[in-house]
């Protein structure tokens, strides 16, 4: 990697949004979890930050929709964290769904065209029809 580029995330599981404000400052961690070497569930957080003004309730289940990894320095020491550009909670992705189902349901339904519409209808046929 090299200067300017991101390291992209890209993920379809939720994330829980851990949030802590301390002295006037608002701080983010992200809860991730993964199985350990024994195959039980361990969890973790890592720091993370949302655009300017977004605010984001202790504890809220997201999506990232658009998210990467990005770092600040602290007395020379890397502090990484995520930064989350575009995501989506869980209750808007119901919601969304919800939308595009009504939406679908409206819509008239377009069927196929029947194959035997035309079955046990009489059928004129003419001697130059005929092959023989």
């Amino acid at each position: 990697m090299t200067g300017g580029e991101n390291m992209n995330i890209e993920s379809k599981q939720t994330y829980t949004v851990f949030r802590n404000d301390y002295n006037q400052y608002t701080f983010y961690k992200l809860g991730i979890s993964k199985k350990d070497t024994t195959g039980k569930w361990i969890n973790g957080y890592i720091r993370c930050k949302f655009k300017k003004d977004v605010v984001v309730e202790n504890k809220t289940r997201i999506y990232l929709k658009k998210a990467w990894l990005s770092f600040d320095l602290k007395e020379k020491e890397t502090m990484p964290f995520i930064f989350i550009s575009e995501f989506e909670t869980i209750d808007e992705t119901i919601e969304n769904s919800k939308k595009s189902a009504e939406k679908s349901a409206e819509e008239p339904q377009r069927t196929a065209e029947d194959p035997f519409k035309d079955f046990g209808e009489e059928i004129e046929i003419r001697d130059e029809d005929l092959p023989f």
